[in-house]
């Protein structure tokens, strides 16, 4: 919290709260309390307007950590001053409780998109017969759309078996073009995800990646088949008509 916002709720000025803390120095050390720097109070300033009086301000404001916070109770002794810091530290408890139920409910989600992936190229997988291996001989539909880390994504596999590709070459083509590719970074792009190998039998291909649409668009166009046009035509669709789950690097 801002040195500013602290005066405000304590009831008296920045001035006064910030020799506050100069008079018992030792007591806030560097990760309780640190002083924003040129273009941080500007960035601050530009982006909140109730920030404005910080532009003519002569020096940069201080920012508090939450055990800073804690320490400014022993240096603000009043019974206001006790009285705001403990509803502040209740908002900091119940800021990390909802941190930690929205980072679990994330990890519940990514599970059921990838359990939900591996069903989906399980049932793909066993379409097929045992004679004939050739996955685009059997699929021919469009990727599904999943999301990784909140933004709309594709398995790459079924991106590749969507564009006529031969599964012979799919290894080779994923080093070359995903793993080693020096334009994508791994849980940034892609996210490598293995299908279960007992679902996976006969010599088809385990290794899979979850790409973002951007990257799938990419990689469709330098593909150079007949159905690359149509499928970056429809990722392109895909992002235009849920541009809120829309993620560009």
């Amino acid at each position: 919290m801002l040195d500013y916002d602290l005066a405000q709720l304590y009831g008296t000025g920045t001035k006064v709260l910030n020799q506050a803390v100069r008079r018992n120095a030792e007591r806030f050390p560097e990760d309780f309390i640190f002083q924003l720097s040129d273009d941080e109070t500007n960035k601050l300033v530009t982006n909140c307007d109730r920030f404005n009086i910080l532009k003519h301000s002569s020096s940069n404001p201080f920012a508090f950590t939450e055990q800073g916070v804690a320490m400014l109770s022993s240096v603000l002794r009043s019974k206001t001053a006790v009285d705001i810091n403990i509803s502040i530290m209740r908002a900091f408890v119940a800021a990390r409780k909802l941190a930690g139920q929205y980072n679990t409910l994330k990890k519940e989600r990514e599970d059921e998109i990838l359990n939900s992936l591996e069903n989906n190229m399980a049932t793909t997988h066993d379409t097929i017969s045992d004679e004939n291996t050739d996955y685009q001989k059997t699929y021919s539909g469009m990727p599904s759309i999943m999301l990784m880390n909140g933004c709309q994504a594709v398995s790459a596999l079924e991106m590749y078996i969507a564009l006529g590709l031969s599964t012979s070459q799919w290894q080779r083509w994923y080093k070359r073009n995903i793993t080693n590719s020096e334009f994508f970074t791994q849980d940034v792009d892609y996210q490598i995800f293995r299908h279960n190998v007992e679902k996976s039998h006969r010599g088809r291909p385990t290794q899979d990646f979850i790409i973002s649409l951007d990257m799938a668009k990419h990689l469709a166009m330098m593909a150079r088949t007949k159905r690359s046009h149509e499928l970056r035509q429809y990722f392109q669709e895909k992002n235009i008509t849920n541009h809120d789950r829309m993620c560009s690097r």
